[in-house]
């Protein structure tokens, strides 16, 4: 009798693993990669807030840095350093309304000027000119997972983008807002890099002052 039930317990967990399977595969299959991908260029472009964590292997500081970041869809960026491996990058904050950068470190108390270029924050700025390069190139895309609870954002879809030239990407598409949730690079251009989101949304409305000078505190 034990056998028996020992034996039914068995079928039951295969036919139960083998529903998971084929509810995941068709799942996959019905997800348009091309799609998605165009779904992240859009709502990268647009309002949003996000929590990045950014690490990169064979950079000269590896990490992990994380920041929280405001973007507007006409291109003004506030970045806000949260933790990082070094004093000099934590509790930095820099806004951008377009024209101008300002870059107030909390720790010194001291407020820089100048471009975004000029006011450059290792591992965030490489994460964005990243995630710029990632949605510009004409990438072959491929679904190669669905509903994937890893990221701590919430569900997203994983994409392989691969291009002419050989060079592989993995992107995580968040199911519900169509951001971009997760990066991971292994090609030339950027070397090994694992950068994924701790919250995100999108926004209809972004408030201003939040790329002026006017969040920075008065010195």
């Amino acid at each position: 009798m034990y056998s028996m039930r020992a034996e039914h317990g068995r079928v039951c967990a295969l036919l139960f693993l083998l529903a998971l399977l084929t509810t995941a595969c068709a799942d996959t299959a019905s997800i348009d990669a091309a799609g998605e991908l165009e779904r992240a260029r859009r709502a990268w472009a647009g309002n949003w807030h996000a929590v990045w964590q950014i690490e990169w292997h064979n950079a000269p500081l590896h990490g992990p840095v994380v920041a929280e970041m405001w973007h507007s869809a006409d291109g003004r960026l506030r970045v806000e350093t949260l933790e990082a491996p070094v004093a000099t990058l934590n509790g930095l904050m820099r806004t951008d309304d377009g024209t101008q950068a300002w870059l107030y470190d909390t720790r010194q108390r001291q407020t820089s000027y100048g471009t975004r270029v000029q006011l450059r924050i290792p591992l965030v700025d490489d994460l964005l000119d990243a995630m710029g390069w990632t949605l510009m190139q004409d990438f072959q895309a491929t679904v190669i997972a669905a509903n994937d609870w890893t990221i701590e954002s919430g569900a997203a879809v994983a994409l392989e983008l691969i291009a002419d030239t050989g060079e592989r990407v993995t992107l995580w598409v968040n199911r519900e807002t169509g951001l971009p949730a997760g990066l991971m690079l292994h090609s030339s251009p950027w070397g090994q890099a694992r950068c994924v989101t701790r919250t995100l949304d999108r926004r209809t409305y972004m408030d201003d002052a939040l790329f002026t000078q006017d969040l920075i505190p008065e010195l």
